[in-house]
């Protein structure tokens, strides 16, 4: 959680999930930046919504993947 707030304020609406999980709510610009914040946690973090943000994160490490795909 402390990443969260640290990044996004206490204005941050932490929600518990389950006993290991939590789910943040936040406004925020949706862009690459943001993007690549998130692609640093790696598999600790889950965009759940708008389908836009979710689209976007795809598109990005679909196009980041693809580089690493090809051969040389």
């Amino acid at each position: 959680a402390g990443v969260a707030i640290d990044q996004f304020g206490r204005d941050a609406i932490l929600i518990p999930y389950d006993e290991t999980h939590f789910t943040v709510t936040v406004n925020v610009a949706v862009n690459a930046q943001l993007f690549g914040w998130l692609a640093g946690l790696g598999d600790r973090v889950r965009i759940l919504a708008p389908q836009t943000a979710v689209d976007g994160m795809k598109a990005l490490l679909g196009s980041i993947l693809s580089v690493y795909g090809q051969e040389e």
